[in-house]
């Protein structure tokens, strides 16, 4: 694709440096956005993308630096400023309102009868100009449902929506497709592109090596809070993107970013610890048949929204199966909840983060919690918490914690690793993971794939979620395929690649 003028230059961000106490965060980074074009950041959890990311939006004001818009000074000091001057950032970590309804979060709300742009409107015209939007983008969602009864892939896309219908002339995107099946991020860039070429800006951060190289005009990587290079993505290679960002990329768990042969042995002849029999779970799951052996990783890999997520709450009690039959560790689930399924040594880690943590609490405490009656005798006192926090944090590679720190202040890689940590001090028979390496960088998504096979090496079982081909190659002895909620393939004793893997879906 061709690259965007050199001299048509919309946004610049000169020598800004950012400290929080010791640590600097940002150290004279410098970075120049061209009109229309699309711009990836690039580099590891701990980089400094999210805290360069939240000085342009006026979240941080910068200790040093200035920024330019158009070749004019703008100050940004606070949220509004940003929006102000047409920057619009749509983070990771949703910010919908979802007891609204898509058309309220869209366009504006409805309370007071105004929209985003203080004109007074009518509930209908708010839902015909959402109608429009969405068609534009290509999305066929109601406008009338709430943005809580939808699939996280469709609230990412209604939150892209959002900033889209905004008007901006520079839009960041982090980690915009972490939540999107293959079809929704094909739709989604197809809208990037279109709007890039009406001059519109984007700033792309993304861990996906093969979405930049598909869609980005150039990169600029970062690592340790610099920026150590800019390049045209027609002038470099994945390799050299993994060697300004990681160093040696043969360090780096090879099938997290390769599309060679996945050699997927016999199938297990150990005993079946979890077994599923024409699983019906309304409205997504038609019919899932499903086993897993002892010692044996299992995933199933299938679009979000195929059903497979359904499956996993089931497996740890979170939801009653319609119809089938279903077994876990030798017990029928019938009215299990949880907590019987937890003390029956099943453990789970769900797509959203969010809902298993303790953000208020600290990475000690997150660690432990889940162990507490294996661990203690009544009372766990402190220290004793701090200790195995401790010997986790450095096994693991949570970087940049402290067992006394809250948890809230770590990146999204780091808290899945926490999470993780928390199944290691008593290993479940069976761990139940749901999206564990979405929104990751490569060195977080290599952390947690190998904290994987270490417990299948201690002998926990995993069922693996996932809808991310690279994961369910890189660890797994054996594949599902999931599609329009029915088991479709179980691959084994075989070689497959990441396209045979998607087109299997179709």
């Amino acid at each position: 694709m061709d690259a965007a003028p050199a001299t048509d230059t919309l946004l610049e961000l000169r020598g800004i440096s950012k400290r929080f106490g010791p640590t600097l965060a940002l150290d004279d980074v410098s970075l120049d956005i061209r009109r229309g074009e699309i711009h990836a950041l690039l580099g590891h959890n701990g980089a400094g993308k999210s805290t360069l990311i939240k000085t342009l939006s006026g979240v941080n004001i910068p200790d040093h630096g200035s920024i330019l818009l158009q070749g004019k000074p703008l100050a940004i000091t606070k949220p509004a400023d940003a929006i102000a001057a047409g920057i619009s950032v749509v983070y990771q970590e949703l910010s919908l309102f979802g007891s609204l309804s898509v058309a309220e979060n869209l366009v504006g709300s409805s309370g007071g009868g105004l929209d985003m742009y203080g004109h007074v409107v009518r509930r209908k015209s708010i839902i015909t100009r959402a109608a429009e939007q969405l068609e534009k983008m290509g999305l066929s969602i109601d406008p009338r449902r709430s943005v809580d009864s939808l699939p996280v892939g469709e609230q990412q896309m209604v939150e892209i929506g959002r900033a889209l219908f905004s008007g901006a002339t520079v839009v960041v995107l982090d980690e915009p497709t972490s939540a999107l099946s293959p079809s929704e991020t094909e739709v989604l860039f197809d809208l990037v592109h279109a709007m890039s070429a009406e001059g519109v800006s984007f700033i792309l951060i993304s861990h996906f090596l093969d979405e930049i190289m598909d869609n980005a005009d150039r990169v600029t990587v970062m690592k340790g809070g610099r920026s150590v290079g800019t390049v045209d993505i027609t002038a470099t290679s994945k390799r050299e993107l993994l060697a300004l960002s990681l160093g040696d990329p043969d360090k780096v768990l090879t099938t997290t970013y390769n599309d060679s042969n996945t050699v997927l042995p016999a199938r297990s002849s150990e005993p079946v610890v979890v077994r599923a029999r024409s699983i019906h779970l309304a409205p997504r799951v038609r019919k899932f048949d499903v086993d897993v052996h002892r010692k044996e990783i299992v995933a199933i890999y299938g679009e979000i929204g195929c059903g497979h997520e359904d499956l996993a709450e089931s497996v740890f009690g979170m939801r009653h199966v319609d119809d089938g039959e279903l077994i876990v560790l030798g017990h029928r689930v019938l009215d299990q909840n949880s907590e019987t399924m937890r003390e029956s040594g099943v453990g789970y880690i769900p797509g959203d983060r969010r809902r298993a943590l303790a953000l208020d609490k600290s990475i000690s405490h997150n660690i432990s919690l889940a162990a507490l009656r294996h661990i203690s005798t009544g009372i766990l006192r402190p220290p004793r918490e701090e200790q195995l926090a401790t010997r986790l944090i450095s096994e693991l590679g949570i970087r940049g914690a402290r067992p006394r720190d809250p948890i809230s202040g770590l990146s999204g890689g780091n808290q899945q690793k926490a999470l993780f940590a928390r199944w290691f001090l008593h290993p479940p028979r069976l761990l139940v993971l749901s999206e564990p390496t979405r929104g990751m960088d490569l060195r977080a998504k290599s952390d947690v794939l190998r904290a994987v096979v270490q417990l299948r090496e201690a002998g926990t079982s995993v069922l693996l979620i996932t809808s991310e081909p690279e994961t369910a190659l890189a660890v797994s002895d054996r594949i599902l395929v999931a599609s329009r909620g029915r088991i479709v393939a179980d691959l084994s004793d075989c070689t497959l690649t990441t396209r045979d893997l998607v087109e299997s879906t179709l």
